[in-house]
């Protein structure tokens, strides 16, 4: 019995100690002039600083696979209808793992003050893949108008010359470079239709008219590059969702939006931080494996 145990103890502590030597030798962090980098064994993200609400600027893949993205200037996530400029941006950086059976990851927090409320944005970099999980935590008090969301009007259905929206509260940004994106949504749901239907899938083509649209996955395709773009929002189903607005994202020719980060003006105080929802962002190949795999 000894000898098992001691065979036991020789076996796990070194893929124990791998793991975490895995984690620090291929996922790392650099930020320098203004210019944020996240990276693992497969991809890398590129992000403007923009004093702690970074802005995303390119997806880069080690197989060649590459998007480049329009940055904000306010920023990748949006609260108020006047949105104030981020200050006292801070980078720290941790491997941690959610319990020892899990695999670790290099933890990145991002620590930010818009006006009055502090703004902690956790990152998660797992060393294989593709897709970074982004999450924000919310402490102090919102001074000023709490953005609200639009509701769309289904009965028009003529396309408008309508401005980029710039009042919805959005947690994720990505400002479209080429306009000519298909979007489709996986929505899954509570219960099921008479079909017996759990999982929808619809298709969307960005327009001047911006769609509000509910689902959980997105996968963006663009003749005019040749890779997917894949998009998760990391919260219940959509009618579970704290304060939820109607819609998870926003698609227009300027870019895509992850809206509703569950969080109201009234669940914040200047004690506790309070967790909102999340998503996860990567790219990858067009082809169906490639983005099922991602």
């Amino acid at each position: 019995m000894k000898q098992a145990i001691s065979v036991f103890i020789f076996l796990y502590v070194p893929l124990h100690i791998y793991a975490q030597t895995d984690v620090a030798q291929h996922c790392k962090v650099n930020l320098a002039n203004d210019t944020l980098v996240l990276e693992n064994k497969v991809t890398k993200h590129y992000y403007r600083w923009n004093k702690g609400n970074i802005a995303l600027t390119k997806i880069e893949n080690k197989d060649g696979v590459q998007l480049k993205f329009q940055p904000d200037k306010k920023g990748d996530l949006s609260l108020f209808s006047d949105l104030p400029d981020a200050e006292d941006g801070r980078l720290t950086q941790n491997i941690n793992r959610l319990s020892q059976r899990d695999e670790p990851y290099l933890e990145v927090s991002i620590n930010y003050s818009l006006g009055s409320l502090q703004i902690l944005h956790m990152i998660k970099v797992f060393p294989e893949s593709p897709l970074l999980s982004h999450h924000f935590y919310l402490k102090g008090v919102a001074d000023t108008t709490w953005a609200s969301l639009p509701r769309q009007n289904n009965l028009d259905m003529i396309e408008k010359n309508q401005p980029r929206p710039i009042e919805e509260q959005y947690i994720a940004n990505l400002g479209f470079i080429n306009p000519h994106w298909t979007l489709k949504i996986i929505d899954f749901k509570e219960a099921t239709d008479h079909n017996n239907t759990l999982v929808q899938e619809n298709k969307y083509l960005a327009y001047n008219k911006i769609y509000y649209l509910s689902g959980n996955i997105g996968i963006g395709t663009n003749p005019a590059h040749k890779a997917s773009l894949i998009i998760l929002k990391e919260s219940p189903i959509s009618s579970s969702q704290h304060d939820y607005r109607g819609a998870d994202f926003a698609l227009h020719t300027s870019g895509l939006k992850v809206l509703g980060l569950g969080i109201t003006k009234e669940d914040l105080n200047e004690q506790n931080w309070i967790r909102g929802y999340g998503f996860a962002l990567g790219i990858s190949g067009t082809a169906e494996l490639d983005q099922l795999s991602a």
